[in-house]
């Protein structure tokens, strides 16, 4: 309802303005381009930066991302923190069909509520003529629902493979909300632009997809990226499982923690993949990062959180994918360099 009710508004909204438009874009253009990028560009008020920078691109996902990373984190993370995986996996059935039954009716969810808020959008914006083939619309909605499975789909890895329900919600927000600002950035800030290429909403180009012009890439990286979490979380919850240290010690940890999966170190991994990243730009502050990420991991050994081999893990994992992505970024230097393909749709 919180989705159809913001739709409705926004839409309702857009008649009042439409002949002020080339007005009002002038006097939002004196404002930071920096401050313009995060919504979208420098175009608020023509048809397609209207539906664009009140909907299509933050909003509309915003409210998507809430529900499938909630969805995504507490799937599976529920029943580790309550204690019944185990008594539900004692019925006939593996834990690779539990994983993917959970994971499809996430999805169903997921895309129950995208179709809703895309049929109000259509609605609403045949209702006050604005002016955008139907089609595009509903593009753009598609294209808003994948780049909303990749990160349900980071949240369910997360929490299939041991981290608590809270982890998995908190991590994958913390990436969705800081892909949000660095790929939307990146136009502006040209140091951000190689960075922005790990993070889905930089292949999430709604305004383009508006005016008829879509990278098929964007659509094939949400995928792949969905996929490849939805395979590591299968093999994840078979192959670690790594308990705590004051589990298998019977003692009390001087940081209270929730007995769930120890590998890899969260805070581990997070800060040391900083690290490896800002050391391609900065040796001095690279390696000082490294030095911090590996404090807080021995911090976190200390306190009977977490096993060495959690440590060593996480620097091997944030190492492996930081290579990997220099090398994708060496295939794919820049955004604006790719080749856009018309998008034809019959209306």
């Amino acid at each position: 309802m919180g989705i159809v009710g913001l739709v409705v508004l926004t839409l309702a909204f857009y008649p009042t303005i439409h002949n002020q438009a080339a007005q009002l874009n002038k006097s939002f253009g004196n404002l930071n381009s920096s401050t313009l990028a995060l919504f979208g560009g420098t175009d608020f008020f023509s048809p397609v930066g209207y539906l664009n920078s009140q909907l299509i691109y933050l909003m509309l996902p915003l409210l998507l991302i809430i529900l499938g990373v909630g969805l995504g984190s507490s799937l599976i993370g529920r029943e580790e923190a309550d204690g019944t995986i185990e008594s539900i996996l004692a019925r006939p059935i593996s834990r690779s069909h539990l994983l993917f039954a959970k994971a499809f009716a996430g999805a169903f969810i997921i895309s129950g509520a995208t179709i809703i808020g895309s049929a109000v959008i259509i609605g609403m914006a045949k209702t006050v003529n604005i002016g955008i083939p139907l089609p595009y619309i509903a593009a753009a909605c598609f294209a808003c629902f994948m780049l909303v499975l990749t990160f349900s789909a980071a949240a369910f890895l997360l929490s299939a493979t041991g981290r608590g329900r809270v982890a998995a919600l908190g991590v994958t927000m913390v990436y969705a909300l800081g892909g949000y600002v660095i790929g939307s950035l990146a136009s502006t800030v040209h140091w951000l632009q190689k960075p922005s290429l790990i993070f889905p909403y930089h292949y999430y180009q709604s305004a383009d997809i508006l005016r008829g012009t879509f990278r098929w890439s964007g659509i094939v990286f949400f995928g792949v990226f969905t996929a490849v979490c939805m395979l590591l979380a299968s093999l994840g919850s078979h192959l670690i499982n790594d308990p705590r240290p004051f589990v298998v010690g019977h003692f009390k940890p001087i940081v209270a923690h929730g007995n769930d999966n120890g590998f890899p170190s969260d805070h581990t991994l997070l800060s040391s993949f900083l690290g490896f990243v800002v050391l391609k730009y900065s040796r001095k502050l690279g390696l000082i990062t490294l030095l911090l990420a590996a404090l807080i991991g021995g911090a976190r050994m200390a306190a009977g959180i977490h096993h060495l081999e959690d440590v060593v893990g996480s620097f091997i994992i944030t190492a492996v994918s930081v290579a990997i992505i220099s090398l994708l970024m060496k295939r794919f230097p820049r955004r604006v360099d790719n080749k856009r393909t018309s998008l034809r749709l019959e209306h």
